[in-house]
């Protein structure tokens, strides 16, 4: 038998991209506007690529993006793991799709940096599809 592509036919999100929202927030924007505690239902992960001109040369990255019902937030570089992992398990996608995942924002202080930093915490939610 030949080589299998098939294998690479996955199942991604069910949101409609005409309704895509272009607003992206940090999460340090949403705890400040939304409050602590507050749940993100996520209804698909993107990876945006991003391009930095310092000096002499460009710089690219990838910026982990959870899609919401009203906004794009985008994650800490740290998380973009995770967003890879989901993204690629097929029935992490599922559950995404029926709206079972969700995050609440952590605040927490980073001493290295001397700055508050937010992190995604992920969050198991009862299905609303």
């Amino acid at each position: 038998m030949a080589f299998n592509f098939t294998k690479f036919n996955t199942k991604k999100y069910d949101w409609d991209w005409s309704e895509f929202a272009e607003d992206s927030r940090s999460l340090e924007t949403l705890f400040e506007e939304d409050g602590e505690g507050t749940i993100y239902r996520v209804r698909g992960l993107i990876i945006t690529d991003w391009q930095e001109k310092l000096k002499n040369k460009v710089v690219n990255h990838q910026i982990p993006t959870a899609v919401l019902d009203e906004y794009k937030a985008t994650l800490p570089q740290h998380q973009l793991q995770q967003v890879i992992d989901m993204d690629n398990d097929p029935e992490a996608v599922e559950a995404i799709n029926r709206g079972e995942c969700g995050f609440k924002i952590r605040k927490y202080y980073k001493a290295e940096y001397d700055k508050w930093c937010y992190a995604a915490d992920w969050l198991n939610l009862e299905a609303d599809r």
